[in-house]
C-alpha cells in the first residue's frame, strides 16, 4: 500500500482506453462483459472545461447516423463527408455495404451479380457520376458493350418485347421489336470483379471512411472522416431532446445533450453486442418498409412529461411532432416493395445466344424480365477460361475446360409475387426452365445447367400501395388518368428526391423516393445528405450570431 505523502503526489489518472469504450462490450479471460457507461453530459461538461482552459471555444460537432449501406447510404455518406463539424456513422446491417449491387461467387470459377446487373448514369455532373468516374479511374469500374478487348464482338444488349409462338402458344423473345442500348444512348458500366467491388470502393476511396471495430464505434471519430460498422442493427430510437438544448433523462443514456439515441444491436467477434448511441439526426437509408417499419417504432416526447398535463403548450408540441413524424412515415408506408426472384445458373458449354444483355420491355406476358450473360462481362471470363474439371465431384462430370457460360435471369413481379414463399431450391429449378424456354434452349442437345440458384430480393420493385384512394375493387384505374400518373411517382415531399424533416432531424431516402436505379438510390442519399449538412450550416451561422 503506498504512502498518503506518496498518494497525495500521485492523482489517479482515468484510463484512455475505459474512457474511450464508453457504452461498449469488453472481453475480460475470454468472457463478455460491460464496460461501464460515461454520462455524455458529464463528458460534455469535461469536454467544454477543456475547451476553456485552453482557450479552444470551437463550435460544438454534431452527429447524424446513416440506417442502411445501400447505394443511397453511400450517396448519403458521400455528400456528409469532410465537414469538420460532422460526424457520420453509417451503419449496416448485413455484412457488406451495397444493398442490391451484390455479387456472389461458386466453385472458384463461377460469379454473377445477383442485384443489380449494371450501372448507368442520368445526370453526368451529379454525384453518383462522379464516384463512377473515380472508379473507372482506378479500374474498379469498366464499360459493358460489344466491343470486347480483342476487338471481337459479343451478343447485343438492348431491350425488347416477348410475343406468343404461334405453333405451341410458347412466349419467345420477339426479335423484330429489339432495340439495342447504344441506339437508346445508354452506355453501361460494371464492376470489376463484380458489382460488390463499386460500393466497396465508395466508401473506402472515394469518402475515405473508417471501418472501426464495434466496441469503439462513435467513439474519438476524428473530424471530417466517416466511419462504417457492418452487421449493426438500430433499435428502440428515442428522443433525448428536443433540440433546442433541454435534455430529457432517457436510460440507458442518462442526460444527453443529443437530440436521438437508440441501441444498436452489434455482431462482432461471435458475440451480440449492445451499445447506445446518441445522435442529432438520423438518415434512414434502406426500402420503404423497413423505413416505416422504424419510424413507426419512434419514442417521441419527454417521458418525465405527465401525460394527463392539461398545458396548451405541451399538448400542443406533441401534437406536431406527431404530425410531423407521421408524415415522413406515411410518405414511406405508400410505397410497397414487391419481390424479384433472381436465379444465377452455369451452363457446361455456350448457349450462343445473339443477345448478352435483355430488358423485356412491358406488358410481360413470360415469367423472366431480364437475363445477362455475366461470362460476357469484362474481367468474367474465370468460368470459361480457369478450367472446370475440378468440379466434377460435384456436377458428376467435368465439362470441357474453356467452355463454361454463366447467366442471371430476374423473374417479373407478378411471378416472383406468387412465387415468393417458395424454397430457393423449387424456385431456382422453376425459374431455370422458364428461362431456357424463353431463349428457346431447351431441347435434347442443348447445354445442360451444372449450377443452379435463386435469390430472393423481397424489396426490389418499389409500387404504389394497392389500398390507397382512387383504387376500386382491386382493380388499378387506367394508366392514362392522372390519379394513375400520380401514384407511380415516388413517394416524396416538397418534389424532393427524399423526405426529410428539418424540425426533427429525420430523413429517409433510397430508390423508393427517387428512381429504380442504383444511381438513382445514390443521388436520393446525396441530396439528403446536403439537405443535412445546410441545416447544421445555418444553425450553426445563427448560433455564432447568437
Amino acid at each position: 500500500m503506498a504512502s498518503p505523502a506518496w498518494t497525495e503526489a500521485h492523482p489517479a489518472v482515468v484510463s484512455p482506453r475505459l474512457r474511450r469504450a464508453r457504452g461498449s462490450f469488453g472481453r475480460r479471460r475470454g468472457c463478455p462483459v460491460t464496460v461501464r457507461a460515461v454520462s455524455s453530459q458529464r463528458e460534455s461538461k469535461n469536454d467544454n472545461a477543456a475547451r476553456e482552459g485552453s482557450g479552444d471555444r470551437g463550435p460544438e460537432r454534431k452527429r447524424v447516423v446513416i440506417v442502411g449501406g445501400g447505394m443511397a447510404g453511400l450517396g448519403c455518406l458521400d455528400a456528409l463527408k469532410g465537414h469538420a463539424h460532422v460526424d457520420v456513422t453509417l451503419l449496416e446491417s448485413t455484412r457488406v455495404l451495397g444493398g442490391r449491387v451484390r455479387s456472389k461467387t461458386a466453385l472458384g470459377a463461377l460469379a454473377w451479380d445477383t442485384g443489380a446487373s449494371y450501372f448507368t448514369v442520368k445526370e453526368e455532373s451529379g454525384p453518383f457520376a462522379k464516384a463512377l468516374r473515380a472508379a473507372v479511374a482506378a479500374g474498379v469500374v469498366q464499360t459493358w458493350s460489344r466491343d470486347t478487348e480483342d476487338g471481337e464482338l459479343t451478343g447485343a444488349m438492348g431491350t425488347a418485347s416477348t410475343r406468343r409462338r404461334s405453333s405451341d402458344g410458347r412466349v419467345v423473345v420477339d426479335d423484330a421489336s429489339f432495340r439495342s442500348f447504344e441506339a437508346q444512348k445508354k452506355r453501361l458500366y460494371v464492376g470489376v470483379p463484380g458489382a460488390a467491388a463499386f460500393p466497396a470502393f465508395v466508401a473506402e476511396r472515394v469518402v475515405g471512411a473508417s471501418f472501426p471495430e464495434a466496441s469503439w464505434v462513435g467513439d474519438d471519430q476524428k473530424p471530417g472522416v466517416p466511419e462504417v460498422l457492418c452487421g449493426a442493427h438500430v433499435d428502440r430510437v428515442k428522443q433525448l431532446g428536443d433540440g433546442a438544448g433541454n435534455a430529457w433523462p432517457v436510460h440507458p443514456h442518462g442526460v444527453s445533450r443529443r437530440r436521438w439515441g437508440f441501441m444498436a444491436r452489434c455482431k462482432e467477434g461471435g458475440h451480440m453486442w449492445y451499445k447506445p448511441l446518441e445522435c442529432d439526426a438520423i438518415v434512414f437509408a434502406t426500402n420503404a418498409h423497413a423505413v416505416a417499419s422504424l419510424l413507426g417504432q419512434v419514442e417521441l416526447g419527454n417521458p418525465s412529461d405527465d401525460p394527463g398535463d392539461p398545458s396548451p403548450l405541451v399538448r400542443a408540441k406533441r401534437r406536431v411532432a406527431a404530425e410531423r413524424l407521421e408524415r415522413l412515415r406515411s410518405a414511406a408506408a405508400r410505397t410497397r416493395g414487391a419481390a424479384c426472384w433472381s436465379l444465377t445458373v452455369a451452363f457446361d458449354a455456350p448457349l450462343r445466344l445473339k443477345y448478352d444483355a435483355l430488358k423485356l420491355r412491358a406488358p410481360f406476358d413470360g415469367d423472366i424480365v431480364f437475363i445477362a450473360n455475366e461470362s460476357s462481362k469484362p474481367r468474367r471470363g474465370a468460368a470459361a477460361s480457369a478450367g472446370w474439371g475440378y468440379r466434377w465431384a460435384e456436377v458428376g462430370r467435368a465439362p470441357a475446360t474453356g467452355a463454361g457460360e454463366c447467366w442471371v435471369a430476374h423473374a417479373s413481379p407478378a411471378w416472383s409475387a406468387e412465387h415468393c414463399e417458395l424454397p430457393p431450391g423449387e424456385a431456382a429449378a422453376k425459374l431455370c426452365a422458364a428461362f431456357l424456354s424463353l431463349v428457346e434452349r431447351d431441347g435434347a442437345g442443348d447445354p445442360e445447367p451444372v449450377h443452379c440458384k435463386a435469390t430472393r430480393w423481397r424489396f426490389a420493385f418499389p409500387t404504389p400501395d394497392e389500398d390507397e384512394p382512387g383504387r376500386e375493387n382491386g382493380r388499378e384505374e387506367k394508366k392514362t388518368t392522372k390519379a394513375a400518373k400520380e401514384r407511380a411517382k415516388p413517394a416524396r415531399i416538397n418534389s424532393a428526391p427524399y423526405v426529410f424533416d428539418p424540425s426533427l432531424m429525420l430523413g429517409a431516402c433510397g430508390d423508393w423516393a427517387s428512381g429504380p436505379g442504383a444511381g438513382d438510390a445514390y443521388e436520393s442519399g446525396a441530396a439528403l445528405g446536403a439537405a443535412v449538412a445546410k441545416r447544421f450550416a445555418a444553425s450553426r451561422a445563427a448560433d455564432e450570431a447568437a
